[in-house]
């Protein structure tokens, strides 16, 4: 085989006379034999020389090749193609790294505003009514009132689909919100469970914390669970007395109801202090009963006493316009025997 790279078909003689084997085609493994058969030299990392039919090029392709001298053989191409393809493969992976990091540090943000903001809001009180249209005895209730024909707000339709879970472990600071959620979500699932009635996780709309996160705080902050219907929801709340320790399953409120709930707890522990049995005492939608008879109720204007004398034993359904979504007052049945608390 000659030495210069052209193909050429000139050699020295030998024992074979004018033929002479210079090289092994890596394709074949039969030898190149000297002006007898086609070959061409790769300019690839193998360097070696290989018969046309095996590099796959047609006569005049060959011709043409040969010419320009510069050809690589099918696997000099693939071994090339292979390392393009792992080299892209890298920097795939390396920019899928980063994006990972540039998300993951997007939710931790945006779950830290989402609970500045629920907390904010959760926090928020209508403002105050002038303190002259009001009496100084009486303890309020709501501060603005709104017209009976106005719509029910958002607050109280939430509370229609939710309720409150408490005492479920929350995941470590920094996992990520989708993560979290996902395991909340899992965690209420196998709640619900132990109840038997019949909520599967797919009737979950959403989970989230109630509260700013501490990590000073002993006890995790409690899930605000929205579920798909109001059957759901009484279903879950018609069997929450059977809710397994340590968790506690409780009816999301309104901001009315809240408050209501918060002025009738109060009076209730005053009642108690003062040697009032515990077993007399029975705490309603938005009554408060001592020994089956109405004791206080919440109106527009706060928590007034029921007059003893009229022995008016209301129902606990006949005091639900709490949960409305309006501000109407819960009006006393009473003669106007009742008084305010002070």
């Amino acid at each position: 085989m000659p030495a210069n790279k052209s193909g050429s078909n000139k050699s020295d003689s030998s024992s074979k006379g004018n033929k002479k084997v210079s090289f092994q085609c890596p394709i074949c493994e039969d030898a190149i034999y000297d002006d007898s058969q086609d070959s061409i030299f790769c300019n690839g990392p193998c360097n070696t020389w290989i018969h046309r039919g095996c590099a796959g090029l047609t006569r005049p392709a060959f011709t043409k090749t040969k010419s320009s001298g510069h050809f690589h053989c099918p696997s000099c191409r693939l071994n090339y193609q292979s390392g393009e393809i792992a080299s892209l493969k890298k920097s795939l992976a390396d920019l899928e790294s980063r994006l990972l990091s540039a998300i993951s540090a997007l939710e931790s943000k945006t779950v830290s505003l989402t609970e500045e903001v629920a907390t904010l809001s959760q926090d928020q009180s209508p403002p105050a009514a002038p303190n002259s249209s009001r009496p100084s005895n009486q303890s309020p209730l709501s501060n603005s009132p709104t017209s009976p024909n106005s719509s029910p707000t958002r607050d109280s339709l939430s509370s229609q689909f939710s309720v409150v879970v408490s005492g479920i472990a929350e995941c470590p600071r920094g996992t990520s919100h989708l993560n979290r959620l996902d395991s909340d979500i899992n965690n209420v699932a196998s709640v619900f469970d132990r109840l038997q009635c019949r909520v599967s996780v797919n009737v979950i709309r959403d989970c989230r914390r109630l509260g700013r996160y501490s990590p000073q705080k002993d006890r995790p902050r409690p899930l605000l669970v929205t579920l798909n219907s109001t059957k759901d929801v009484a279903s879950i709340l018609s069997r929450r007395g059977s809710t397994p320790s340590p968790y506690i399953i409780k009816p999301f409120l309104s901001i009315k109801e809240r408050k209501a709930e918060a002025l009738l707890l109060s009076e209730r522990w005053k009642l108690i202090q003062s040697n009032t049995p515990r077993q007399a005492i029975r705490l309603g939608k938005s009554c408060l009963y001592v020994n089956g008879e109405v004791y206080a109720k919440v109106t527009a204007s706060g928590l007034t006493y029921v007059s003893t004398d009229e022995e008016n034993l209301e129902s606990d359904s006949g005091e639900r316009t709490i949960s409305d979504g309006s501000d109407n007052a819960v009006e006393s049945s009473s003669g106007g025997g009742s008084t305010s608390l002070t």
